[in-house]
């Protein structure tokens, strides 16, 4: 095991997503089918091409195109990943303030 406690939100929403402005890295985590560990992907702001926003009825999806492929992550809040998608949109665009952001 990981360390990672296993919870019953992670069935529900198996996704989570940091952006770390400081070392200019995107890391998506996901609790994987065999349910015993996590499987994690880390890029740099350099790889992101675009980011969209899918919201549905109640949830939103991510689609985060980079140069090795896409990410896909699924069941956030729209509000949530609104916030997020302007928060990496800043990022790479801004000057880097050290502060980071997780999405869960």
């Amino acid at each position: 095991m990981d360390g990672r406690a296993l919870a019953a939100r992670d069935f529900v929403f198996p996704f989570n997503l940091w952006l770390d402005s400081e070392n200019k890295t995107l890391t998506v985590s996901k609790r994987n089918w065999f349910i015993v560990g996590i499987d994690t992907k880390s890029f740099n702001f350099g790889q992101i091409r675009n980011v969209f926003v899918d919201e549905h009825l109640f949830t939103a999806s991510l689609t985060i195109r980079v140069y090795a492929g896409k990410i896909e992550c699924h069941w956030f809040r729209k509000s949530d990943a609104n916030k997020f998608k302007d928060a990496l949109m800043a990022t790479r665009s801004g000057p880097v303030d050290g502060a980071g952001v997780f999405l869960e």
